[in-house]
């Protein structure tokens, strides 16, 4: 539309996009920041002007005493590139009042420099009302391009938001009972015989928190996140084990999207886990009269860890002195396996017998029974009524014995079968 009338009127009529001009007529383009001024001598100009930041050309998004520049850029877009304007002047937007050339320190920010300048410094941003989290400002930058005219740019949004604190992480045990455990670091126990889940409460203002579980691993030195990732701690009756025990910690991130802001905060918990050995269990396992005699007692849900002790009963005549497998037998710890050993070359067949690991905490008592049987290995063959022994290999699943069609020798060419019988 064409507009006429003095250079002020024509200022005010473009509001935040156009000029102020000393000629006659003046073409407004609505798509840009750009003005076509038509002089009486037929001469045609068009300039634009742009507010950046260091960080957006579109609008700041900055924490509450925080600092940020605004720079007032001019380009040329009949001969292109940017030029240096006469002058400067930033203006701000006041709700139902409009445009304002005088922006005060104190205001907008606790100090304002550059007011007529290409860079306007606003040192440490203000939210204007006490009773809110964020306001959002508008401002503008005025060239004057040459002794004609003004050029102004679109309104700039400057958005302060009060800085967000995460005050607190609390640590509340649900199950079984409700507690809000205390402490740096907090610290509970837990009877492996029934649910346990801890929640974190994270107490804080404005934007938003994610939580998750970690446990530290003493081998690698260091978090290690649980999985699946949960924002709590449970633990399902008669599920766990002696390494569910330990040092865990919710760790909190806290962000504020669009506002450059991510804390993460952690709080300690130190678990200490209390339950019985496991069930008694029963086995059977069978040795030749060379092998190594290995036997285990493993016990991993008692916490704390169990006391193991072996115990024999023979199943057929007892040991000859000095024999007991118990005495010869050797005795190692691995993790939470209890071992049993007799060396090769040391077992006899009155080993065969029952081994019994009794397994002891402060909450309980459990057994591991193990049928042990001893066997040789070769079998006796009888030729011509003398006895000859003939080492063969020994399966653990069958005896294999041949059996003559007649007393003495085998017959040439005569019949022979091989009995096989289970064990």
């Amino acid at each position: 539309s064409l507009v006429k009338g003095s250079a002020s009127t024509l200022k005010r009529e473009f509001g935040n996009e156009f000029v102020t001009v000393e000629e006659d007529i003046a073409t407004r383009d609505l798509g840009s920041n750009r003005v076509e001024l038509q002089a009486s001598k037929g001469v045609k100009e068009r300039v634009r002007v742009q507010v950046f930041d260091e960080n957006s050309r579109t609008a700041v998004y900055a924490l509450e005493n925080s600092k940020t520049t605004l720079s007032c850029y001019v380009e040329d877009e009949i001969h292109g590139g940017r030029v240096d304007p006469l002058s400067y002047k930033w203006e701000i937007k006041h709700p139902q009042q409009g445009w304002d050339e005088n922006i005060k320190s104190g205001k907008l920010a606790n100090i304002v420099e550059g007011i007529n300048s290409k860079d306007l410094v606003l040192s440490g941003l203000l939210v204007s009302d006490p009773d809110q989290l964020s306001t959002s400002y508008q401002l503008r930058c005025a060239a004057q391009y040459n002794e004609t005219y003004f050029v102004v740019s679109r309104g700039f949004a400057v958005n302060v938001h009060r800085t967000p604190e995460l005050k607190s992480i609390h640590l509340v045990r649900e199950k079984p009972e409700y507690q809000e455990l205390q402490g740096e670091p907090a610290r509970d126990i837990y009877d492996a015989s029934s649910d346990y889940l801890v929640l974190c409460k994270p107490g804080f203002s404005a934007g938003e928190v994610q939580s998750v579980w970690e446990k530290y691993n003493e081998e690698s030195d260091d978090w290690e996140m649980l999985s699946p990732p949960s924002d709590k701690l449970f633990f399902v009756a008669d599920s766990t084990e002696y390494q569910d025990e330990g040092q865990y910690r919710c760790r909190i991130s806290h962000d504020l999207q669009d506002y450059d802001y991510h804390v993460i905060k952690t709080r300690v918990l130190e678990l200490r886990r209390i339950a019985g050995p496991a069930s008694s269990t029963k086995s059977q396992q069978e040795f030749t009269l060379n092998d190594e005699l290995m036997l285990q007692c493993t016990d991993r849900s008692a916490s704390p860890q169990v006391e193991a002790e072996w115990s024999f009963q023979p199943s057929g005549d007892a040991p000859p002195e000095g024999k007991d497998p118990l005495t010869i037998g050797s005795y190692f710890q691995h993790d939470r396996t209890n071992v049993f050993i007799i060396p090769r070359g040391q077992l006899l067949e009155s080993h065969s017998g029952t081994y019994t690991c009794t397994r002891t905490n402060e909450y309980g008592q459990a057994t591991t029974a193990i049928r042990v049987t001893v066997r040789p290995d070769y079998l006796e063959t009888v030729y011509s009524g003398h006895l000859s022994r003939e080492k063969l290999t020994f399966r653990l699943d069958a005896i294999l014995k041949w059996e003559y069609s007649k007393n003495g020798d085998p017959p040439q060419g005569g019949h022979s079968r091989c009995q096989h019988s289970e064990l």
